[in-house]
């Protein structure tokens, strides 16, 4: 059986989404790991399936949409990011068109991250005091919390 197609590509909100809800931190690992399944079970097809990951994508018209917000995310995320910027519309479709092509013939089952090297960085959205708000159960040296 031959398809018109080789390869699926889903594209996933990050983990350090805007609006990080359980809605977005509950999907992303069910994306990833349905890539992987597909890439496996689709395999004799000569189908690929592939993920791409792309950090935050910087838009006037996305940015727009949430008015003052968009202004204090800019101000609090934009510093902590690694590049110390965000990515651009052509970089992440870039990245989808290498997936689509020969060049990734041999590429499947796999999560491509197109996010500055910001995947698993903590970033901050809300201030915190730097004081313990959690009781500690058993013992915690000083210099492992603020």
């Amino acid at each position: 059986m031959h398809l018109a197609f080789s390869s699926i590509d889903s594209i996933e909100m990050p983990f350090y989404s805007f609006s990080h809800s359980i809605f977005f931190d509950f999907l992303t690992p069910i994306f990833e790991n349905m890539s992987i399944t597909l890439s496996q079970e689709w395999m004799e097809c000569d189908v690929r399936v592939n993920c791409v990951r792309p950090g935050i994508v910087f838009t006037e018209s996305g940015f727009e949409n949430y008015g003052p917000a968009g202004d204090m995310f800019l101000e609090k995320i934009l510093p902590a990011m690694p590049a110390k910027r965000f990515s651009t519309p052509e970089e992440i479709s870039s990245a989808v068109v290498w997936l689509l092509s020969e060049g990734a013939s041999y590429v499947t089952g796999s999560v491509v991250s197109v996010d500055g090297g910001s995947a698993f960085h903590f970033l901050p959205l809300i201030d915190i005091e730097n004081s313990s708000h959690l009781p500690i159960y058993g013992t915690l040296p000083r210099k492992a919390k603020l």
